[in-house]
């Protein structure tokens, strides 16, 4: 995505804060970045790779750089065709990822 290869109306979102964009949640992102309209765990950012289908094999996320916000932990799903959507599981379990954050930056926790 960072490299602007998947075009900007594959990227959708939840909901958006009036000061964000969803096409800000591009890695290192110049404008800013992708911020939820609402704070809470059902916020959502999806790219869809139709009809580019791609291999997955890595993730990266950033916080914002110009306030304090970014997410702590995180899960992916994924769907293909119509099926329903799935989560990500290994050894039949969910993954969630947890970000660290630096201790500069967790006293605004």
């Amino acid at each position: 995505m960072e490299d602007r290869s998947i075009p900007n109306d594959k990227i959708t979102a939840s909901s958006t804060h009036s000061k964000s964009e969803v096409t800000w949640g591009r890695l290192h992102c110049s404008e800013g970045s992708w911020t939820p309209g609402t704070d809470d765990k059902y916020q959502w950012l999806q790219v869809n790779f139709v009809p580019d289908v791609k291999l997955i094999t890595h993730i990266a996320t950033q916080g914002n750089g110009k306030s304090w916000w970014w997410v702590k932990e995180y899960y992916v799903m994924y769907k293909k065709r119509q099926e329903a959507r799935k989560e990500y599981m290994e050894n039949n379990h969910r993954v969630v990822s947890k970000i660290l954050v630096a201790p500069a930056f967790s006293q605004a926790d």
